[in-house]
């Protein structure tokens, strides 16, 4: 951590030695600051060649200032530190800002990168990086190009978006660096030991590309195998359903223990797999209770049938006799009734009698 080279002359056989270590499976952090990279002497050293980046030739490399590090591939384990992606960004959006940065010429090819610097960029114009991640040989590398990382423990103690943050990170990294971290790109949704008794069985797949994104479908080439509990296994189509998400229905299951292995190849190259198993049983119908329905149905003057063990006439036996209705219908028209002509016509005089004595006729 932000250690000068140059100032101590180490000697070059130590940074060998350390590189050495990485390429047989070792794991390296680096920390930057106003001794590390460039101004420590590390350029064109054994160390540059393991780390995420191409350092800068200019000297002095780093540049202090305050900033607010931009997270990268919202997936990446080392990006996604809560349960959920939206929180992942809410709380990098809470952390407070960082002191000081170091230029780089360049980000190295198959390099992750996990922050950036929001404004600046590298010397060919790419995003700055502020934390990376790498393998080289057998090993794992990460560089973080600042020195003020304890800001985010003291400066968001009170903030209950943040105040876990550097804790998470930290032990991420350190999960990472040792192997411990799931880095695998094929991966299936969690499934329960055993899957709802119904068909079909929906199992949901991802596919991430190198940075953790969602890998694009026209690269990607998919093979799933189904293996059934009775050992025949049968390959499967997995339908996208967005970009790096594919659903796969399994139908005609039979009950017992059920493999699903996915393997992927993007842009031709292996790409990794996953594999799920899970128990299937068909849905069982719950016993009837005689008893019980037997009383409910004495109690309220019934009788209770299992409709299973009788015929359909033996039901209609059961049903009381229908009682016969008689419907009279009286049919009135009064315009043809001499009473209520009479009636009417009376209502007229007496109208026209009330008009004259008042006035109105």
């Amino acid at each position: 951590e932000n250690f000068s080279a140059a100032r101590f002359r180490l000697p070059p056989q130590y940074l060998e030695a350390l590189k050495s270590f990485v390429l047989n499976g070792g794991a390296l952090l680096v920390k930057g600051g106003d001794n590390a990279f460039s101004s420590g002497g590390y350029k064109n050293s054994p160390l540059e060649e393991v780390l995420p980046v191409v350092l800068s030739a200019r000297a002095p490399d780093f540049v202090p200032g305050l900033f607010s590090a931009k997270p990268g591939p919202a997936e990446h384990p080392l990006v996604r530190l809560y349960e959920t992606a939206e929180l992942s960004q809410r709380a990098w959006a809470a952390l407070p800002p960082l002191d000081g940065w170091a230029r780089f010429a360049s980000v190295r090819a198959g390099s992750t990168v996990l922050a950036s610097h929001p404004r600046e960029k590298t010397e060919d114009g790419k995003p700055l990086p502020i934390a990376a991640v790498r393998s080289y040989g057998r090993g794992k590398v990460m560089l973080i190009s600042t020195d003020s990382s304890w800001r985010w423990k003291l400066g968001a103690a009170a903030d209950p978006d943040a105040s876990g943050f550097y804790g998470r990170f930290w032990t991420r990294a350190v999960q990472y660096l040792t192997g411990g971290l799931d880095l695998s790109k094929v991966k299936f949704a969690p499934l329960p030991d055993r899957v709802p008794p119904r068909e079909p069985a929906r199992l949901s797949l991802r596919v991430f590309d190198e940075s953790f994104g969602p890998a694009s479908a026209a690269d990607t080439r998919l093979s799933v195998v189904w293996t059934g509990p009775d050992g025949r296994a049968r390959e499967v189509a997995a339908r996208v359903t967005e970009p790096g998400a594919y659903a796969i229905e399994l139908t005609g299951l039979a009950p017992g223990t059920h493999k699903v292995r996915a393997t992927a190849r993007v842009r031709g190259r292996a790409w990794g797999g996953d594999e799920v198993k899970f128990t299937w049983e068909p849905a069982q119908e719950e016993p009837m209770d005689r008893g019980w329905l037997t009383k409910a149905a004495a109690a309220g003057g019934g009788i209770f049938v299992d409709v299973a063990s009788v015929r359909p006439q033996e039901l209609l036996d059961l049903l009381p006799p229908s009682v016969p209705r008689e419907e009279t219908v009286r049919r009135l028209r009064p315009f043809i009734s001499p009473f209520w002509l009479a009636l009417a016509g009376g209502l007229f005089l007496l109208e026209w009698a009330l008009r004259r004595r008042f006035g109105h006729a």
